[in-house]
């Protein structure tokens, strides 16, 4: 083994051709087999990274209290008060609200 200031350098074994190769490299110097398998980096993987920003969206719709329906647009949400003056002739009235970012109805009270 080789000395460096002081210290013993390790050495790896070429598992096919039994040759010593410095423990900092990754394939044989000989042969060219891989000496380690790879290393898992930290992190999340790109397919589950839609799986994690749609369970993080999904916790903070839950956050809305009520039974509420939650439009994505105002338009969506026009629609559906239109829809449900038809069906029973009371206006709605659409907001935003803070905490789904999302838009409700509610019921519009006339004088």
């Amino acid at each position: 083994m080789d000395k460096k200031r002081g210290e013993r350098i390790e050495k790896i074994l070429c598992i096919v051709c039994d040759t010593e190769n410095y423990h900092f490299m990754s394939s044989c110097s000989e042969c060219g087999v891989r000496l380690r398998k790879a290393v898992a980096r930290p992190g999340t993987k790109k397919k589950n990274k839609k799986k994690n920003e749609s369970k993080i969206k999904r916790k903070i719709l839950a956050q809305c209290r009520g039974n509420k329906h939650i439009y994505p647009t105002k338009k969506d949400a026009g629609n559906a008060s239109r829809g449900i003056f038809k069906k029973t002739g009371r206006m709605s009235k659409i907001y935003r609200c803070g905490t789904c970012k999302g838009y409700h109805l509610t019921k519009f009270i006339s004088k």
